[in-house]
C-alpha cells in the first residue's frame, strides 16, 4: 500500500475525532476525554508520519525542497517530551529534561523532530 493510501482515511479519522471532541466534550467523563486526546494526538502524529514518508519518497526522486529553519535546540527537545509524555507512563520507564543553558540553533525542519 502507497502512503497515498493511507492519508485520505487517516484525514477522515483524524477529523471524526475532532468532531467527537468539539461535539461530545462536555459530556465525557474525564476518563473518556483523556483517552479522546490521546487518539487525537496519535492520529496527528500518525498523519505527519505518512506525511514524512510522502516526502521522503519525494527526495528519493529528487522532487522536493527542503525548509530548513534555525531553531533552538532546547525548545525542541522540550516540545518532543512534552508531545510524548505518555511514552515513560506506557512502558513502565522514566526520561527527564534538563534544560542545556548554552544557546545552541540547530537547521532543521522542526517538525519533523518532534
Amino acid at each position: 500500500m502507497e502512503s497515498h493510501e493511507l492519508q485520505t482515511p487517516l484525514t477522515s479519522l483524524d477529523g471524526a475525532l475532532g468532531l467527537l471532541a468539539g461535539t461530545f466534550s462536555d459530556t465525557l467523563t474525564t476518563e473518556g476525554s483523556v483517552l479522546l486526546n490521546i487518539a487525537i494526538r496519535n492520529s496527528e502524529k500518525l498523519l505527519g508520519f505518512v506525511d514524512y514518508l510522502l516526502s521522503y519518497e519525494k527526495i528519493i526522486y529528487g522532487n522536493t525542497t527542503f525548509n530548513l529553519k534555525k531553531t533552538d535546540h532546547n525548545a525542541l527537545l522540550f516540545r518532543s517530551v512534552e508531545n510524548n509524555h505518555n511514552f515513560p507512563i506506557e512502558h513502565l520507564t522514566k526520561y527527564a529534561y534538563e534544560e542545556d543553558i548554552s544557546q545552541i540553533y540547530i537547521n532543521a525542519e522542526a517538525p519533523q523532530f518532534e
